[in-house]
């Protein structure tokens, strides 16, 4: 075990569009209470977490990023937690917030005013630290699908065991197909969003993934984990799941739901779009189920920082494409 002199910690921050979030760890190696993972020398854990707060009253796949006096005053408060628990803060701004008009603009002024460096996260690296978060989780063998279901793209990852062979980045997401799409959508209209999700998923890269796995706020708010992130466990999510829980949110308006439910709107808005591109990615592999990971961007923000330190932001060499061996897999 690592002695607790040299353990470093780290809080990592992450805006999205409409919320500020934040997440505290310890790296360690092993398992243990909060373990990520099988425990093995990959499975670093963080030791704990806490709870996003709004940052912002811009709706969901709206494009507006909220209000920016409030979003930097909800990331000034996590600074102060990260200096009482005496861990290194990481800034960065996802896709869900570089593509409101707006927000290049409102990364620079947070950077004015807090002086430290909000760091532009693309979408192949929001992927990449998504894979890395899940990562622990992978079987060492065989091949197998890592989803990234991020607001406004979704990110693939076929795998030979538990290192990348391909990866792709969707450029749709929850958020964004909800954007597109009256609420709740009339069976034309959400039929219409399934063929033009299936046409952006017939130039993917084959193969037969035994398994997959899911992180990513979309994934996360279907099982209801985006309030337990790095204390849930793993839930498996079906085909059937995604069924009757996209035929629930479609028959009312997402206020109406939230109201009834008591969840925040937005959530409830990108439930069925979420769960329409997580079916469509896993019918796309001849896939029933994937199991969804208690880890996401913000882990993997954390575990890039331990092995690359300030470069944890910076996008990293493309996985290779990996020879089909004869079975025609990865």
């Amino acid at each position: 075990m690592t002695p607790a002199s040299e353990r470093r910690r780290w809080a990592a921050i992450d805006l999205d569009g409409y919320a500020v979030h934040l997440l505290i760890g310890e790296v360690r190696r092993g398992g243990g209470p909060g373990a990520v993972g099988r425990g093995e020398q990959r499975s670093r854990y963080l030791e704990r977490g806490r709870e996003p707060g709004e940052a912002g009253s811009g709706e969901a796949g709206s494009g507006e990023a909220g209000d920016a006096a409030q979003l930097v005053r909800q990331v000034g408060k996590y600074l102060l937690v990260a200096e009482r628990a005496r861990a290194t803060a990481l800034l960065a701004a996802s896709q869900g917030l570089l593509r409101s008009p707006e927000g290049p603009a409102l990364v620079a002024r947070l950077e004015r005013e807090v002086g430290l460096p909000v760091r532009s996260l693309t979408a192949r690296r929001e992927a990449e630290l998504g894979f890395l978060a899940v990562r622990p989780w992978l079987e060492p063998h065989g091949p197998q699908l890592v989803i990234d279901a991020a607001a406004t793209s979704t990110g693939l990852t076929l795998t030979a065991g538990d290192g990348a062979a391909s990866r792709t980045v969707l450029p749709v997401g929850a958020a964004r197909l909800a954007a597109q799409l009256p609420d709740p959508p009339g069976a034309l209209e959400w039929a219409l969003a399934a063929v033009r999700l299936g046409g952006l998923l017939a130039d993917l890269p084959t193969g037969r993934p035994a398994l997959a796995w899911a992180t990513g706020a979309a994934a996360h708010n279907l099982v209801g984990l985006e309030d337990q992130r790095g204390v849930g466990l793993a839930t498996r999510l079906t085909l059937a799941d995604l069924d009757r829980l996209a035929d629930e949110v479609l028959r009312a308006p997402s206020r109406k739901l939230a109201r009834r439910t008591g969840e925040d709107p937005r959530r409830v808005a990108l439930l069925a779009p979420g769960a329409l591109i997580l079916a469509a990615v896993l019918g796309n592999f001849g896939l029933q189920w994937c199991t969804v990971i208690p880890a996401g961007l913000r882990d993997g923000m954390i575990l890039a920082a331990a092995e690359l330190g300030d470069a944890w932001w910076a996008d990293q060499a493309p996985a290779p494409a990996a020879p089909a061996p004869p079975d025609g897999g990865l």
